[in-house]
């Protein structure tokens, strides 16, 4: 219900049908009925598909009985939320080979155990929240504030004034200028440049805005 009901799912029933399972969609969009299991072991991942559907599958294939292999064919504009799954995996017993960053291999028939202890990890992209309003409105510092260079050389590109010293970061309002961006560079970033975009003095320019479709 609500927001889900029109999400165009095609590119992931594309890829989900291309491993061997069975979709059902009659509009493209929910309801959708997926039957498995997975047919191919050996997968090759796209992050155009962006990193919550990778999440997922990370999730997933541990409970395989023949696990699975990943390539990945690209790069993520980041990785923050796929290493925050990874960690929360192997808090829970599940074992992973890497291989760099583009190749993962998961052992199949492991089970999850409980989590007695766990803390919620800083999130960047969270903190970006903050960071812009200070950017563009007063100032803000945030303590032990996870890393996200992505967003902080966002507010670069628009002139924010943005200081990170250890795990402390602060931004302060100025004078903001217009930027040339790219949209598939930005990936979650994307509304904070809206944001700076609109109040900025000038035009700014986002090229691939096919990529929003």
């Amino acid at each position: 219900s609500g927001r889900l009901s029109p999400v165009p799912l095609a590119p992931y029933i594309s890829y989900l049908q291309r491993l061997g399972v069975s979709c059902e969609s009659p509009t493209g969009t929910l309801p959708l009925k997926l039957k498995g299991p997975l047919a191919e072991r050996e997968l090759v991942y796209f992050p155009q598909l962006g990193t919550q559907f990778f999440s997922g599958m990370l999730l997933s294939l541990p409970l395989l009985e023949a696990g699975a292999q990943i390539g990945i064919e690209g790069k993520f504009s980041s990785r923050e939320y796929i290493d925050i799954t990874v960690s929360l995996m192997k808090s829970c017993g599940i074992a992973f080979d890497f291989i760099g960053e583009d190749f993962i291999s998961l052992e199949g028939g492991q089970e999850y155990s409980p989590l007695l202890d766990y803390a919620i990890p800083s999130s960047g992209y969270l903190s970006s929240f903050p960071l812009l309003a200070g950017a563009i409105a007063g100032k803000v510092s945030l303590e032990k504030s996870a890393p996200n260079p992505q967003f902080e050389s966002l507010l670069q590109s628009f002139g924010a004034n943005v200081k990170r010293s250890g795990d402390s970061i602060f931004s302060s309002a100025s004078h903001l200028v217009p930027a040339k961006l790219d949209a598939i560079s930005l990936g979650s970033c994307l509304p904070q440049a809206f944001v700076l975009a609109s109040l900025a003095f000038g035009t700014t320019e986002i090229s691939n805005a096919i990529a929003l479709k």
